[in-house]
């Protein structure tokens, strides 16, 4: 019988937190999961950790490929996953030991989707102090209650935020909606799970578990610790992607949002001019008088708050 849940868990080198991170997929309540690992060529001592974990479940499989980063690892696994959810267990996180239980009761034929609340972790794997500012930032609605989330919203603060508005450690997704939001973009250096996220929320029906569930490490080595000046860049990006792809959200609030993204691109000089940056308005909001008073807008608030 095929598992309920694929586990996906990639490495490199994460030796340090690995045997934390075996030891929370193990305590999980909630059995009928497998494990792929896909490790790229680990010199650290996490491989052999991971071979031992194999060896004693048999829920697990242990793949190795050249270290091509974060996002072809994750894409290789859910490539190999079997089960009808999938989990990202990003190697130098945690999670609590209903995780998997409680995500899953709250999965059914019409969610795509269901994921947590916030929870950030140090180094040591305490609670963060910076966790109470972690929640505000990533949570949209200030969300209280479990219940379906406004992905309208969630899509609009990750354009303002420059920040996915969910961890995918807080989250369970069906396997079929990397049919719709495809795989994890590998041409985005740290940011191609914000890019598959804002094309998720496009997409799918999530639902919130108001529960800390899966939890988010904050240390310096990671790859998703960024400069202001990288997050903005990436929005950027990002929302020339989708707007170029088509998005579903074209409410005059989301258009300031892209408007935002765009123009404080132009302001940057980062791959758009700001002559360029006015034509996408334009188009965007198919009315120049509209896109005019927009951009005013937007010329004061970035004068203000990023410049």
């Amino acid at each position: 019988m095929s598992p309920h849940i694929t586990v996906c868990l990639p490495n490199l080198n994460a030796g340090e937190y690995i045997e934390e991170r075996i030891n929370s997929i193990s305590a999980q309540t909630f059995g009928n999961y497998e494990v792929i690992i896909n490790d790229g060529y680990s010199n650290d001592g996490s491989f052999e950790e991971l071979t031992k974990y194999a060896k004693r479940d048999k829920r697990v499989r242990i793949l190795q490929s050249p270290p091509l980063g974060i996002y072809d690892g994750w894409n290789r696994c859910i490539l190999e996953s079997t089960g009808k959810w999938i989990y990202i267990a990003t190697s130098d996180d945690t999670m609590h030991p209903r995780c998997l239980e409680m995500l899953n009761q709250s999965a059914s034929k019409n969610i795509e989707v269901v994921t947590s609340k916030p929870w950030q972790i140090d180094e040591f794997g305490e609670s963060s102090i910076l966790d109470i500012e972690f929640i505000r930032r990533l949570s949209a609605r200030r969300r209280i209650a479990s219940g379906l989330i406004d992905t309208r919203r969630e899509f609009r603060a990750g354009l303002w935020q420059s920040t996915p508005s969910m961890s995918l450690t807080q989250m369970l997704i069906r396997r079929d909606v990397f049919d719709k939001a495809g795989f994890f973009p590998e041409d985005l250096g740290g940011f191609g799970d914000y890019l598959w996220q804002m094309r998720m929320l496009q997409r799918c029906q999530v639902y919130y578990v108001a529960r800390k569930l899966g939890s988010w490490r904050r240390h310096d080595k990671q790859s998703t610790t960024s400069r202001r000046e990288d997050l903005l860049l990436a929005r950027a990006q990002i929302a020339q992607r989708i707007f170029s792809e088509g998005c579903n959200y074209l409410d005059e609030v989301t258009q300031r949002a892209f408007a935002y993204c765009l123009y404080t691109a132009g302001i940057l000089s980062v791959n758009i001019s700001l002559a360029e940056a006015a034509e996408y308005l334009a188009v965007l909001v198919k009315r120049r008088s509209l896109a005019k008073k927009i951009v005013t807008r937007i010329e004061l608030f970035t004068e203000l708050r990023i410049l």
